[in-house]
């Protein structure tokens, strides 16, 4: 095998049909020899697949809640700005949160996408409003005013 990157290119193409039987082979002997480890092994990698999707989209779009700038992955999602996530994920098939992070990175992140908390998010779908923002508006009303 081939050391540089050319020669390497090369005997990849040249080679691909035993390299893809060796690697089925592979598969297939470690399934057959051990079920469970192989599951594990298989979820654990679509697992840091499906996070570094998540993490890539995310970043992609500001990296933060756009509501309340909370920035921990496990609590971020994508929202679809002005509603419509229903009917987006309709006319593209789409039925999970993994199968949109795939979408957006395919269609090179597009407009019309805003990074949100799922409290954020969840409360802009359910009640049409988010609380953070009433909360702001609030404390702007509430402020008293400097003294002449």
């Amino acid at each position: 095998m081939p050391r540089d990157k050319e020669n390497l290119k090369q005997w990849t193409e040249a080679n691909r049909a035993r390299i893809n039987q060796n690697g089925s082979n592979w598969h297939k002997r470690f399934k057959e020899r051990d079920y469970e480890g192989y599951r594990a092994y298989i979820n654990a990698k679509e697992k840091r697949k499906r996070d570094r999707n998540k993490q890539r989209v995310i970043n992609a779009y500001g990296g933060k809640c756009f509501c309340c700038g909370e920035a921990r992955i496990e609590f971020m999602s994508i929202d679809h700005e002005g509603g419509g996530g229903n009917k987006h994920r309709r006319e593209e098939g789409l039925t999970a949160g993994e199968q949109t992070y795939e979408w957006l990175i395919r269609n090179n992140y597009p407009p019309g996408f805003r990074a949100a908390c799922y409290n954020c998010n969840l409360s802009l779908g359910f009640l049409g409003y988010c609380p953070h923002e009433r909360e702001r508006q609030a404390a702007v009303i509430v402020t008293p005013e400097a003294p002449p």
